[in-house]
């Protein structure tokens, strides 16, 4: 199965790509996050991936707002592989063009 195939059969029920935002935040929003604080795929696939599969706050990368508003995800019980599948095949989804300033919360 592919990364995309998996973001819609796992993620996307709450994971908008793009606003409004569902239970959850959008991907267009979290995927900055990740490229500021990792900087590389690799290191953000495996820190995505290892979110995925056991929520932690100390482990996010948003903000404590974001989490009261929407709370943490459910832990995933997919096996490492399809994780870190549909993690790389969200980072490759950055769109560096979309407007950051905008709220994407709500």
């Amino acid at each position: 199965m592919s990364g995309k195939q998996l973001y819609r059969r796992n993620c996307e029920v709450c994971h908008s790509m793009l606003p409004p935002a569902k239970a959850a935040p959008p991907i267009v929003r979290l995927d900055p996050h990740y490229r500021m604080l990792y900087g590389n795929k690799e290191d953000a696939v495996s820190a995505m991936a290892s979110f995925m599969k056991t929520p932690d706050a100390s482990k996010s990368v948003l903000m404590p707002q974001v989490i009261e508003r929407f709370g943490l995800m459910p832990a995933m019980s997919l096996p490492d592989e399809e994780l870190e599948k549909v993690a790389g095949w969200l980072w490759d989804q950055y769109d560096s063009t979309y407007d950051k300033q905008r709220d994407c919360y709500r």
